[in-house]
């Protein structure tokens, strides 16, 4: 007995699973936010021309490799959430369907699994770097306020 799948039952399907889709990706740029605002802070993209964004990165064939993408970004602060750029027009990805939707989410997937890691070891590394010399000079300080007390 062969069960026929109605063209309603298929939109109805459709918007459920666009609908659990939006839910996880907003789930996802939540944490997203949270972890990239306190690694990169408040930061101007001059690319992109706005605040608390960066570039999903996106594999390109020609050059073998992961390239920045101005016309996918993620906001990390104030309107967080993963947007395309159509025509200078900032589309947010929860409000597009169909290919464009899925293909999105695939390049999310890899920046996140591929190239985010990497981004976010050398943006702890700098902060390091940036701590430990401010510290140097700090601990320059109080080792000559040590010096005076002890002249006292």
């Amino acid at each position: 007995m062969s069960h026929k799948i109605s063209y309603d039952d298929l939109i109805n399907e459709s918007k459920e699973i666009k609908s659990m889709a939006n839910d996880k990706l907003e789930s996802l740029a939540k944490g997203l936010s949270e972890i990239l605002f306190c690694i990169i802070g408040d930061r101007y993209n001059a690319r992109l021309g706005i605040n608390n964004a960066i570039e999903v990165m996106t594999y390109s064939k020609e050059k073998d490799r992961f390239v920045k993408d101005k016309s996918f970004y993620f906001k990390y602060s104030d309107d967080i959430g993963f947007y395309v750029v159509d025509s200078k027009e900032h589309i947010n990805l929860n409000d597009i369907n169909g290919e464009e939707f899925y293909k999105r989410i695939k390049q999310i997937s890899d920046w996140i699994s591929i190239c985010l890691p990497s981004y976010l070891k050398k943006s702890l590394d700098s902060a390091k770097k940036r701590v430990n010399s401010m510290m140097k000079s700090f601990n320059k300080l109080v080792n000559t306020l040590n010096d005076l007390e002890k002249k006292d």
